[in-house]
């Protein structure tokens, strides 16, 4: 799921020039959650792969790229 999840941050990004809010990713990947959309966040800031700051929206920045296995 965390790729599907950088995947669409990546899309969406590419497409409008800004990032996704939390709810726009939960909505566009098919998650239940807001929660479980924002674990995902932090799964793949905790690996480097983009960051983002707290409380504020659509400031995820893709740092490097997903390595899929």
């Amino acid at each position: 799921m965390k790729e599907k999840v950088f995947r669409f941050i990546k899309q969406f990004i590419a497409k409008n020039r800004y990032a996704p809010t939390v709810k726009e990713i939960r909505d566009g990947t098919g998650i239940k959650s807001t929660s479980t959309a924002f674990d995902y966040l932090q799964i793949l800031q905790r690996g480097g792969y983009i960051k983002y700051q707290t409380g504020k929206s659509r400031t995820i920045v893709i740092l490097k790229e997903l390595e899929v296995k």
